[in-house]
């Protein structure tokens, strides 16, 4: 199986979500735990080049499933999963199947 590349998939998530400030906006509509709130778009034009953090990426599979689905964010290879590898391996049971 190929390894996911997480620049890869972030970039297609801000394209599903309309941009990087789309992007940050739709984060601070996804509660996790506790409120992160939205980030700016310079943050998330750093993570394009340096990775997204990996709580950040439950927030971004969540924002990705609520404008496309579950089943497209799948079939796209967006999940936290391809976000984050190296923290949230896949699960048979779960959203990263």
């Amino acid at each position: 199986m190929e390894a996911p590349d997480p620049i890869s998939a972030l970039k297609q998530a801000i394209d599903v979500l309309e941009g990087q400030t789309a992007t940050g906006r739709a984060l601070a509509d996804v509660p996790l735990g506790k409120r992160l709130g939205g980030v700016t778009q310079g943050a998330v034009h750093q993570w394009t080049l340096r990775g997204l953090p990996p709580i950040r990426a439950i927030q971004l599979e969540q924002a990705v499933v609520a404008r496309i689905g579950l089943e497209a964010a799948r079939r796209r290879g967006l999940t936290r999963h391809e976000f984050c590898p190296e923290f949230y391996p896949r699960e048979p049971w779960g959203m990263s199947a």
